[in-house]
Parts: structure tokens; sequence; C-alpha cells
């Protein structure tokens, strides 16, 4: 099993030497907390799907942010952002169009790769389905295919990022499961009932054994979903882990 954390965030400067200014060109209203950035880029910024940037706000505030857009639907690149913590909130309420913000050069090895034959299956919870996406768009895009699986749990109903594109665009290989942790949130809700089990991950995932488990949670869900995957015949070399 591989362990990936991300960079702290911190109040210091980022390193000149990797970092490049890109303005914001558009702004989606993802959820009620959610926003997508899309930043122009005069050449393509070359990431892979599930690499992370530094993002530097007002050469003040920074975090390590991970790329929300197909690295083919280039040159502009995507960022999206939720109204949480103090970066997340600085961002989300004071960046507009036609700003300008600093970022670094990707980087992070976790990454999804469209070419890979072997099935994927991705975990992820509330707003950090941000790779999953990534590699949806870039299969659309790129016309290939790959078996990928997306078990997606969510403690509000109203925050479901990105469930429009994956609902509207049929992707071949691809399959969504959603999983409502919080039952007393659960008017409406067309999916089942409770967290991601090891369970409901055997029901939906048909070759554990052959197929790559990609996590993607903050720390304090990341005990849970990994007791889970344990009690599951899983390759250790199979699983990798991006926590934050």
């Amino acid at each position: 099993m591989q362990i990936l954390t991300r960079p702290q965030k911190n109040t210091g400067l980022l390193d000149p030497s990797s970092v490049t200014r890109h303005r914001v060109i558009e702004i989606f209203q993802e959820t009620n907390c959610l926003r997508t950035f899309t930043l122009e880029a005069g050449d393509p910024l070359g990431f892979e799907c599930g690499q992370t940037v530094l993002v530097s706000l007002k050469d003040q505030l920074q975090s390590p942010l991970m790329l929300s857009s197909a690295p083919s639907d280039g040159p502009n690149f995507q960022l999206s952002i939720a109204r949480r913590g103090g970066f997340g909130r600085a961002f989300y309420d004071q960046v507009k169009v036609g700003d300008e913000v600093c970022v670094t050069r990707p980087f992070g090895s976790s990454t999804l790769s469209p070419d890979d034959p072997r099935p994927l299956c991705v975990l992820a919870r509330d707003h950090s389905v941000v790779a999953a996406r990534s590699l949806f768009l870039e299969l659309l895009l790129t016309g290939k295919t790959r078996r990928f699986t997306l078990l997606h749990e969510v403690t509000d109903p109203h925050q479901l990022a990105f469930d429009q594109e994956f609902r509207d665009y049929y992707l071949p290989g691809f399959c969504r499961y959603l999983f409502l942790a919080d039952p007393r949130e659960q008017t409406g809700w067309p999916g089942p009932l409770g967290r991601i089990t090891s369970a409901s991950i055997a029901e939906h995932v048909p070759d554990l054994e052959s197929t790559l488990f990609y996590l993607c949670c903050e720390n304090g869900q990341l005990d849970f979903l990994l007791t889970q995957l344990a009690e599951l015949p899983i390759r250790p070399r199979n699983l990798f882990v991006e926590a934050w």
C-alpha cells in the first residue's frame, strides 16, 4: 500500500522558480459551497489525473489543490474549491473572474492513467472526488476505455459534487455508486444509506484481486475505510491512498 500525504498549508511564499500566474476566466457553481475555477494558460500545464498544484492567494495564504479538469482539455485548467478551512473560504469568497493566482508546477506520483488496462475503483468522500472527475473527463475526451468504478460516500445529498456530469455523459466501462453516510439527510436520496463497507465494495467490484484501488479522503475518514478494505482480498501493491 502506498500512502501519500499532501504538503501542509503554510503562509510562506512559493518557490519563484516553479510559479506561474494564471487569470481566472470562468467560475462554475457546482454546489452551494463548491466552485470550479477555470484558469487561463498560454501553454498546457502538463499534468496527469490525480496530480496537485500548490496555489497561492495574494502571496500570503497557500494550499495544495488537486487539479479537477482533464489533462487533454488544455491549455486552460480547472481547480475545484470547497468553502471550508481558512484557504478554501478565502479563495471561494474573494477570487473573481479576472483575478490572478499563483500556481506551481504539478506534482504527485499517485496518478490515474487512462491508458492502464487494469480495472480501477476510486473510493471518495464528499468533495474528494476531484481525481475521479479528472479521469472521467479525460476518458470522455480521448475516447479511451477503462473499467472504472466510483464509490462515492456523501454526508449531505445537496453536496453531491459533479453529479450532473457523471449522470449526463455516457462513458463505457464507468459505474458510479452513491452512499449517504448520514441517514438523517435521506429525504429524496436515491441510493443506499450508510457508509462504504467491505460488503458494498465486494458487491460492486467484481474482481478484487486484479483491481487497483484509489482511496481519496481526509485523514479523519482514513482509518474506517482502510479497515473495510483490509477485510477483502486486495493486494497491498494495488492500494493507493491520497490523504490530507
